[in-house]
């Protein structure tokens, strides 16, 4: 019987995909460690010591640094290559983008920027919620995360770079949320902001008064406030 070829696979914190993401990578892969850096203490440099024969980053937000870059890898960003780091569902509507996607890249030692290996895009609408292009851009990025495996099992080796490249610097952590503080003056770009970027899970947007920051309270997290 051929050997399967072995992985270690990273992952976020949203379980249903985690488990659909996991239960397909079994399939082709010996799946050698599955991490998830908010919930495990564990170094890359451990994870390397497994010798698998691919990194996945599926979802997680650890940023790479050491020896698992050495290794065959690709992570798997929900957004498409208009927009690397943070925030990509936010700029992407407030920008009126009509098509939204998800990335899957060779990972470097600079966040969102390696050789891009497939994309996967599908359209979008003003109307459409941060929230719910969020969401499609990740089950986007386990669509991706199936055809790479696919490949992967039946080739031997990673996809092949698809020509296309990133068309911005990644945008960090830091400046989404500078970009997520609202100006009360402008109520054209201040209601623009608020749908783009509004979501029940993450803070912002914000208004700062006298410098203090006020978050918008959503339906949603107003009630988990008030059951606390």
């Amino acid at each position: 019987m051929k050997n399967k070829l072995s992985c270690v696979l990273l992952i976020g914190d949203d379980e249903k995909l985690n488990n659909s993401a996991i239960c397909y990578a079994r399939k082709y892969f010996l799946v050698k460690k599955v991490v998830n850096f908010h919930k495990q203490n564990i170094t890359e440099a451990q994870i390397a010591a497994l010798k698998p024969g691919y990194v996945f980053n599926f979802l997680s937000d650890k940023i790479l640094k050491g020896p698992l870059l050495k290794l065959k890898n690709i992570n798997f960003h929900p957004a498409p290559p208009e927009w690397p780091g943070r925030g990509s569902a936010s700029l992407a509507l407030f920008a009126g983008d009509k098509h939204y996607g998800a990335t899957a890249h060779i990972m470097s030692s600079s966040v969102d920027s390696g050789k891009i290996l497939l994309v996967k895009r599908f359209p979008i609408s003003p109307l459409d919620s941060c929230e719910y292009v969020f969401r499609r851009g990740q089950q986007a990025s386990l669509s991706l995360f199936k055809k790479a495996v696919n490949y992967i099992s039946k080739h031997g080796r990673l996809p092949p770079p698809c020509g296309l490249a990133w068309k911005r610097k990644p945008s960090t952590k830091k400046e989404f949320q500078k970009w997520l503080i609202l100006d009360p003056k402008n109520k054209k770009e201040f209601i623009k902001k608020i749908k783009a970027s509004v979501h029940s899970k993450f803070d912002g947007p914000y208004v700062v008064i006298h410098g203090y920051k006020f978050a918008l309270v959503t339906r949603k997290n107003r009630e988990s406030v008030c059951q606390n």
